[in-house]
Order: structure tokens, then C-alpha cells, then sequence
């Protein structure tokens, strides 16, 4: 079972519904929190997982939250259910006032031990443009493989990460 929430030195992932995610997207919280602006434009970098999410466990979205602060800083999310062969995706954003502090690098990380822990988890699969860039410097530094390049239609070339349980 996913939790609703994940802890790490300095942030809580926590769940939200879809609803409430739309209503901050749309410029309303509903939320006791401060929303840090700037990743709200980078959700439909996301992709479509936040067109297509919905109250299934898998498809509702982490907001980031400082933990000495109530502040949210971000999103993260799988991007949908393992597959068949226990493969899942996940994507995340950092607004860009906290970013280059080490918050994206430890997103991922406790995004990814939470999802590692669920015995249907296998491999975790993550996507960033094809070049050294913040992203792919994150993913490096969390264990993630390059294995492959892509070329996605609306992106463009991209690297395919991958984290594999031991």
C-alpha cells in the first residue's frame, strides 16, 4: 500500500486528491500550507498523469512541504501503476526558488525508497532531456542507471533512468 506520506530530513511528501491539486493549479489551496509559486508551471510538464489522475492510490500526486515550514515547494507523483513487469514512473518539480539546495535530490530519493518498499515495485523509470542537466545530476546521485535513449513525439530526445530493486 502507498502511504499517504513520506519523511525525510527536511520534507514531507503527502498525498492530495486530484481535486485539491486542480483547485491549487487554479489558484485556490483549500490547503493550511503557503504554496510556493513557480512549479504550479511546470505541472503540465508532468505529463498527462495529472490529466488522467484520479483516486486510485497509484494516481494521486505528492505535494512537497517543507518540513520546518508550511511551505510547499513541489509535486511528485507516479505517473501511473507498475506494469506487468513491476516497472513504474515517477516525475516531480521543485519551484525554482528552492531548487540547486538539494530538495529535488532528496525528493527523489524518498519518493523512490517509499516505492521500493511495496513488494509490486521492481524498477522505477524516470525521463529528463538528453543532457547533463539538474534532473539527470538527481537521478545519478539516486542510484539511477541511464540505459537508454528515446525520442519521444512532444519532447524530443530523451534519457531513460532507471532504479532497479537490489
Amino acid at each position: 500500500m502507498i502511504p499517504d506520506e513520506i519523511k525525510s530530513d527536511r520534507l514531507v511528501l503527502f498525498r492530495v486528491t486530484p481535486d485539491q491539486l486542480r483547485s491549487i493549479a487554479a489558484g485556490g489551496s483549500g490547503l493550511d500550507f503557503r504554496v510556493e509559486p513557480g512549479w504550479l508551471e511546470d505541472l503540465e510538464d508532468l505529463g498527462e498523469s495529472l490529466q488522467h489522475c484520479h483516486e486510485d492510490a497509484w494516481w494521486r500526486p505528492f505535494l512537497i512541504r517543507l518540513r520546518d515550514e508550511d511551505r510547499v515547494i513541489g509535486v511528485c507523483l507516479h505517473k501511473g501503476p507498475p506494469d506487468e513487469n513491476g516497472m513504474v514512473e515517477i516525475a516531480y518539480s521543485i519551484a525554482p526558488t528552492y531548487r540547486c539546495q538539494g530538495y529535488g535530490r532528496e525528493t527523489v530519493a524518498a519518493l523512490s525508497l517509499g516505492s521500493l518498499r511495496l513488494p509490486e515495485v521492481k524498477v522505477i523509470r524516470a525521463h529528463t532531456q538528453a543532457d547533463r542537466n539538474a534532473s539527470s545530476r538527481i537521478l545519478a546521485h539516486c542510484g539511477f542507471i541511464h540505459v537508454t535513449t528515446l525520442h519521444d513525439p512532444h519532447e524530443g530526445l530523451l534519457w531513460r533512468w532507471e532504479l532497479r530493486n537490489p
